[in-house]
């Protein structure tokens, strides 16, 4: 058991990224997303929310517990505030279960319009996690639980009509990330070795890696705009594509 939440793995016990353990995260992602989305598609908007308030109290407990054992054990800052991108999927979640329609709106557009594509990408490049763990690790396993999560909610607010994506949801979209980068961008001025909202770190993604060497506040930056605009009309745009092209072949087939 010990090993299983351990830490300070030796190089050829951790799974590493394009490798076959990694392949088999993707495939088991890819065939559960598949399945819950095809078989929750169209579940009813009242329990869409109970839903999401389930899903919210689960990464919220575990997330208290994992960054509490943590702190315990004497783990930086880095490895434990909840300041990355999809870390900011457990205080979305808790939005969409407000009454207030704008705060819901700004959840529900992050975890829509941000979120879900997040998920897709921490999924191919999990260099938090499987970078670092064994494929059979507590991390490697809660976060492709945790992605997962996000990943088929975000898409089932869409199918089920929970949500329904506009242009002027932009700006709710844009304050949420706008906020949380207040004190990422604090934190990643004053604590060794953090990486809020990524804007201190290109994990050594081409191109961004050598503007980060070059000029780490052009990185942030870049890396904030990415994340806050463009983001959500890059995916806005495959929605409306993606919706535009259903009708069409659906008016094709009524013909």
């Amino acid at each position: 058991m010990d090993r299983f939440f351990g830490k300070g793995f030796e190089p050829h016990e951790v799974c590493g990224m394009f490798t076959a353990g990694h392949l088999i995260m993707v495939v088991i992602f890819s065939v559960l997303a598949f399945l819950i989305i095809f078989f929750f598609r169209k579940m009813s908007v009242k329990r869409v929310g109970q839903c999401m308030l389930a899903i919210s109290i689960f990464v919220t407990v575990v997330e208290i517990v994992k960054t509490t054992y943590r702190i315990v054990d004497g783990q930086p800052p880095s490895d434990w505030v909840p300041l990355y991108y999809c870390s900011l999927f457990i205080f979305a979640s808790w939005l969409c279960n407000l009454k207030n329609r704008t705060l819901k709106t700004v959840g529900c557009s992050f975890i829509t319009m941000g979120g879900a594509c997040a998920a897709i990408i921490f999924t191919l490049y999990p260099s938090t996690s499987l970078n670092i763990y064994p494929l059979w690790h507590f991390e490697s396993i809660y976060s492709y639980i945790y992605h997962l999560l996000m990943f088929t909610s975000g898409i089932i607010m869409v199918t089920s009509g929970f949500y329904k994506p506009k242009k002027e949801h932009a700006i709710h979209y844009f304050t949420f990330l706008a906020i949380a980068a207040i004190p990422s961008i604090i934190l990643n001025l004053t604590v060794d070795n953090i990486n809020c909202l990524f804007m201190n770190d290109a994990y050594e993604l081409p191109v961004l890696s050598d503007i980060d060497a070059v000029a780490p506040w052009l990185y942030a930056i870049i890396a904030f705009i990415g994340q806050s605009i463009l983001m959500f009309w890059g995916n806005l745009g495959i929605y409306i594509g993606g919706r535009n092209a259903i009708r069409w072949f659906k008016n094709r087939k009524n013909k």
